[in-house]
């Protein structure tokens, strides 16, 4: 993190709403070039991700590729995933904040995305399925993955970065970026398994959810990202101002670790 510190770090998902294509070069180029990328201590992590989903195979799919519905929907997504991911080495890259368009992405405005691009805005990290964390202007590729899929080990995808962050070496880097902050805020689902990915890793730290009292994917996603836009953008660092915040979008603040 850099230019212009906060006392605040935000959290918040990746979504499946990807835009697809890109312009910049092939992942399996540049996922090790720290230039591209400022996490790039999870690379050995990303690479044994990316490795076992581009080598799965058709039969093996439907084991892996979980929580996509019943019946005819759910055949479909699972192949649409299982394609996908085979050419994630080969996939051009483009910066995580214009890859992702689920409707959190959606509720930032013009202004907001600028100031991100910008690195005017940089206390924002993106908890994503596939890559763990990732700046928002890190380049990354087109892929679909979920927190409840299952990762190498016949475990699922949140509790395989789980344990990763445990790992010594990843847990230090971590806790030099997390301890810059006075307090952290996380837009993170319980039930999808993001918020699990990272709980323990927050155990420490000033960390609260931010949960959305709306109903709908799309309906929480628009209040985490208005909550999220007004916050970074009047320099919310306090508990006590992000939750004013969250109330005007009809979300509440919860203490991390108090359920």
């Amino acid at each position: 993190m850099g230019i212009l510190m906060k006392e605040a770090l935000f959290l918040i998902p990746c979504c499946r709403a990807k835009r697809s294509g890109g312009d910049g070069s092939a992942w399996g180029e540049i996922f090790q070039r720290e230039n591209h990328n400022k996490c790039g201590f999870l690379s050995n992590y990303r690479d044994e991700l990316c490795g076992f989903y581009s080598c799965l195979s058709k039969e093996q799919a439907p084991e892996v590729y979980r929580g996509r519905g019943a019946g005819k929907s759910r055949e479909e997504k699972v192949l649409q995933a299982w394609h996908k991911n085979l050419n994630i080495y080969k996939s051009p890259t483009v910066p995580a904040i214009e890859r992702y368009c689920g409707s959190l992405y959606k509720s930032l405005e013009e202004s907001t995305l600028e100031r991100i691009r910008n690195h005017m805005i940089d206390n924002i990290l993106i908890v994503s399925a596939l890559l763990g964390l990732v700046d928002p202007m890190d380049l990354i590729p087109d892929y679909e993955l979920m927190m409840q899929d299952m990762a190498p080990g016949n475990k699922p995808v949140w509790k395989y970065w789980a344990e990763s962050f445990r790992n010594r070496e990843t847990r230090e880097t971590l806790n030099k970026i997390f301890s810059a902050f006075s307090s952290i805020f996380c837009f993170l689902s319980e039930a999808t398994g993001y918020a699990d990915a990272v709980a323990e890793s927050l155990r420490n730290y000033d960390s609260y959810l931010i949960k959305s009292r709306k109903k709908g994917q799309r309906n929480i996603g628009s209040s985490w990202g208005q909550t999220l836009a007004h916050s970074v953008l009047e320099q919310a660092c306090c508990p006590e101002e992000v939750k004013k915040i969250a109330r005007l979008y009809n979300c509440e603040l919860i203490a991390f670790h108090s359920f």
